[in-house]
């Protein structure tokens, strides 16, 4: 599957896929119910679309980073049906605990939280850290995981066999003092 621009995207789902077609300000829909993707229609979003995740099989939001936009797409009809302006540039989207969490990277390193029915901010939580990029929800919704693409603190992955050799996870450090995270802000 040749998609011109960046393609970022999520999961697949059982029936279908979405990836942000950045060099063309798109989001492609790819059916994947036949085992193979097969293309199935290209939407105008906003500028620049960085991430496209499905909250349902009929609704899609997309991350534009250029235009600080979320598009919410109606995939049955082929519209979007809201945008969002949460800040300054939007770059994941995640769901969760029926809320919708947007990460953004640009002038204030914030992730931010609206209920995913009616599109109403709920909440802008501050981020220890510069650039949140990546954004994932636990198997039970009611986590949300953040990575950041510059985290001052010198932090790595290193594999799991590799940390078992070594003795095992070392206890936090430092612990936390007089911060919350976003999950227990939430």
């Amino acid at each position: 599957m040749a998609v011109s621009g960046s393609s970022q995207c999520h999961p697949v789902r059982p029936t279908s896929t979405a990836l942000s077609n950045t060099a063309n300000d798109t989001v492609d829909i790819f059916s994947v119910a036949s085992g193979a993707p097969v293309f199935q229609f290209s939407l105008p979003v906003g500028l620049d679309p960085a991430s496209a995740r499905f909250r349902t099989d009929g609704e899609l939001w997309v991350a534009n980073w250029i235009s600080d936009s979320v598009s919410v797409v109606d995939a049955a009809t082929h519209r979007v049906v809201a945008t969002l302006h949460p800040g300054d540039a939007p770059g994941d989207v995640v769901f969760a605990a029926g809320k919708a969490f947007v990460a953004l990277s640009g002038a204030h390193d914030q992730v931010v939280v609206y209920d995913r029915s009616t599109y109403a901010e709920l909440a802008r939580l501050e981020v220890f850290g510069e650039h949140p990029r990546a954004l994932a929800a636990s198997a039970d919704g009611r986590e949300v995981y953040l990575v950041v693409l510059n985290s001052g603190n010198r932090t790595t992955t290193v594999g799991a066999q590799r940390v078992a050799a070594g003795g095992g996870m070392p206890p936090p450090n430092p612990a936390k003092i007089g911060r919350a995270s976003c999950r227990e802000r939430v």
